[in-house]
């Protein structure tokens, strides 16, 4: 594994976690080979993401030095902990989503409906016959069922252990972002419909900018 390059003009800092070096390729390793298969794999994968959040968290040093920001930049792999971040700083996020618009609309707001959107898996295009349409829409409730249970109980449990912004849920505080930039083509995405976007499409940058 690389390590991050220095870039000129911003501060890198890292905290630790309670994870030996080269521990997310032993998790990945033994996942696969463990007899429970990928439900052994995402429950590794499970604590390890909330081991790391919650490392964040108790960090008081480090989130002191961020109470100086006024605007929180993530990128969306670190899915649940980001918004709580920005919940406990008290500040704006803006998204930067690597993923396309089908799987950033699992934790934003953003305008997928499963009518006419298929899901993956499940070997639909956009021209459904009504039965496909019934099978996409009962795909994308098992869907967020599985995120439900998986991942978004178990943070909101650590949002509400930690007493930040408890009036609202991690479902809420996801949905809460300023902006969302997806990394995205038009080529390779089926049609659906956008929130107030602009698309910037130059050599080396596709991006989706929605607001």
């Amino acid at each position: 594994m690389q390590a991050l390059k220095k870039a000129d003009g911003f501060e890198q800092r890292v905290y630790q976690v309670p994870f030996p070096k080269g521990f997310l390729a032993t998790v990945v390793d033994s996942g696969m080979q463990n007899q429970n298969g990928i439900k052994g794999l995402l429950t590794k994968v499970l604590k390890t993401m909330l081991k790391v959040c919650e490392s964040l968290i108790n960090n008081t040093s480090l989130i002191q030095d961020l109470q100086i920001f006024e605007l929180l930049v993530a990128d969306s792999g670190y899915w649940f902990c980001s918004p709580i971040l920005s919940d406990l700083l008290n500040i704006p996020r803006v998204e930067l989503c690597p993923f396309p618009a089908r799987v950033a609309a699992i934790t934003g707001n953003i305008p997928v409906p499963p009518s006419y959107v298929p899901v993956f898996e499940t070997g639909n295009t956009d021209q459904m016959t009504f039965l496909q349409r019934v099978k996409n829409v009962f795909m994308y409730g098992l869907q967020m069922l599985f995120v439900e249970l998986i991942f978004a109980r178990n943070f909101n449990n650590l949002k509400m252990k930690y007493n930040i912004k408890p009036e609202r849920n991690i479902w809420q505080a996801m949905a809460d972002y300023e902006m969302i930039l997806i990394s995205t083509d038009f080529a390779i995405e089926y049609p659906h419909p956008l929130l107030p976007c602009k698309y910037i499409n130059e050599r080396s940058l596709r991006v989706l900018l929605c607001l």
